[in-house]
């Protein structure tokens, strides 16, 4: 009996196309498999970026508070913008009047200021308050600067000089019309501390070191002034008398203080029409005070002052400047008034302060 083949046959090649459609699915599984591990891992890799810029990004500040600070920066910038703004434009005013001030009184000068002669610099101050601040500090410093020549000019022995006494007063009379000067000199040890010094100093500034006669604690000021080191006392005296006196203390180091002044002839806070018809005199004075090795204090002072004048007209005679000490010239011969002025004057003067030490024993002279 003969067996068919056929049926058999078919049946393979069914099984043969079965098992390639299986490895072709097989492969086509791994291929996949693959790719979704690639996906997975790049998916693991991102989410791993992202959280790092999520960290970073955490450290840093809201663009609110960004904005917000930055606009509290510029408003700093624009308020100091406007501060620079105005004291430019204060500087600009300051300049403009300092160079009227000077102008105006360099045209007024007859010839070149001289280094050892008072000029228009050393003796006008200006009104407006910061080119007033200026031009005290320069009037003092040059004082200040000055001082140790201005010893030596009149004949001051040395500070340690121990055996040395000087109270004397010195009488000069210009050959033009400029009238007299006198110069008072001091020089010797002193009662007390520099402190306390200088306290009787500034009590007793107008009585006992300008001699303004008649004059007591009530007598009104023009300007009465005290920025501690820097003062200035300005009046029209009981005797009608304009007296501005700009005055300043140095301390020149532990041993050694100054205690400089000088009148102010023309000052733009007062009122021309008040002080110009008025007589003055021109003084300066340099007080100068010197801890020595033993402690105790060694002082040298000089006072200038010149004859009284009214500005633009000159100095009053000699007569009238005597009525001020209580002094009578009227019957004493011309030609003799210039050579017995000044024993009549050193004597009033005398005669002041010894009856104003009676009554104030506390002043500079104590």
């Amino acid at each position: 009996m003969e067996i068919d083949p056929t049926p058999h046959s078919g049946s393979g090649k069914r099984r043969a196309k079965d098992l390639r459609i299986h490895r072709r699915m097989s492969k086509h599984g791994g291929k996949k498999k693959t790719e979704f591990d690639l996906l997975n891992e790049s998916i693991n890799r991102l989410l791993g970026i992202k959280s790092s810029m999520l960290a970073q990004r955490s450290l840093l500040l809201p663009w609110r508070d960004v904005a917000a600070a930055l606009k509290g920066v510029r408003r700093e910038g624009d308020v100091a913008h406007e501060d620079l703004q105005t004291k430019l434009r204060a500087s600009q005013v300051l300049v403009g009047e300092m160079y009227q001030w000077v102008t105006a009184h360099f045209m007024s000068i007859k010839k070149p200021p001289h280094a050892r002669h008072s000029s228009w610099r050393n003796v006008s101050l200006p009104g407006n308050p910061a080119s007033r601040v200026l031009a005290k500090e320069w009037i003092l410093a040059q004082l200040l600067h000055n001082s140790d020549r201005v010893f030596q000019d009149h004949d001051f022995p040395p500070i340690d000089a121990d055996d040395a006494f000087i109270r004397d007063f010195r009488f000069s009379f210009d050959d033009g019309d400029a009238g007299y000067s006198y110069v008072t000199r001091h020089f010797g040890y002193l009662s007390g501390s520099m402190a306390d010094l200088l306290t009787r100093y500034r009590r007793g500034l107008l009585t006992h070191q300008t001699c303004v006669l008649d004059l007591s604690p009530s007598h009104p000021r023009m300007i009465q002034d005290d920025q501690g080191n820097v003062f200035q006392h300005a009046l029209i005296t009981p005797r009608g008398e304009y007296v501005n006196l700009l005055c300043g203390v140095f301390d020149q180091g532990p041993n050694r203080m100054t205690l400089v002044g000088r009148q102010i002839q023309d000052d733009e806070l007062l009122d021309p029409s008040m002080t110009h018809h008025r007589r003055q005199r021109d003084r300066f004075f340099i007080a100068d005070m010197h801890r020595m090795p033993d402690g105790r204090v060694k002082g040298r002072g000089l006072w200038s002052q010149s004859q009284s004048f009214v500005v633009h007209q000159g100095p009053m005679s000699l007569d009238e400047d005597a009525i001020e000490y209580d002094i009578d010239l009227r019957e004493c011969p011309n030609e003799l008034k210039q050579a017995r002025y000044p024993r009549l004057f050193e004597e009033a003067i005398k005669r002041y302060l010894h009856a104003l030490h009676l009554r104030m024993p506390e002043g500079p002279h104590g």
